[in-house]
């Protein structure tokens, strides 16, 4: 009996915008891959035409949903967090004034959502877009997939995990590209990227 190929498993941490030094570790060793494998490529492979499954939590969460479901590259990914770190972490963005930590979020939840969103929109997997686009972002748009279904069997596994600000001992919630069941079978990508990226106190 042939021996089954192992699974590659790619797990990413969450940090916040320090999740920048996630990708460039990445990065290497996408680069690495290259030169063991000799791939005849410019560039690295993108972690999606490695890995069988992508997962993580919070900023991991996320750049597992642009990795693994959006499919983009790892420079693409971090001139997404350039672009969030400029709309969302910064002193307009405030959800309340810099004093207001023990009484509510620092950051505006709605400039992430704005900005989860745009990134969707911008790098959408969609073929419609990817052929309108070719390769001009500017068009990003006329893209109509913000509230793209996260369910999506045709990605590559992706596996996203949130916590339960009522209970932050309870078990996380799993949201998962290939689940079958009923639960969040509705929800959207930026929805689970919303939820995985909700720490208490910041959003």
């Amino acid at each position: 009996m042939a021996s089954q190929e192992p699974l590659r498993i790619l797990s990413l941490d969450g940090d916040g915008i320090y999740g920048l030094s996630i990708l460039l570790i990445l990065e290497d060793i996408m680069e690495k891959i290259r030169e063991e494998k000799k791939l005849r490529v410019l560039y690295p492979p993108r972690p999606c035409e490695y890995f069988d499954l992508i997962g993580g939590t919070s900023t991991g969460g996320t750049t597992a949903i642009m990795l693994g479901m959006l499919g983009m590259t790892i420079n693409e990914c971090m001139q997404a967090y350039r672009e969030f770190a400029s709309q969302v972490f910064t002193r307009e963005s405030t959800s309340n004034s810099t004093m207001a930590i023990p009484f509510g979020p620092v950051f505006s939840a709605g400039c992430l959502e704005d900005a989860i969103k745009s990134t969707i929109k911008k790098y959408c997997p969609e073929n419609e877009c990817k052929d309108r686009r070719h390769g001009d972002l500017s068009t990003a748009a006329a893209c109509p997939h913000q509230n793209m279904p996260f369910r999506d069997g045709t990605c590559t596994k992706t596996a996203v995990l949130a916590m339960t600000k009522g209970d932050v001992d309870a078990p996380p919630t799993l949201f998962k590209t290939y689940d079958s069941s009923a639960a969040f079978e509705s929800c959207s990508i930026w929805e689970v990227a919303r939820a995985t990226s909700a720490a208490v106190g910041f959003f």
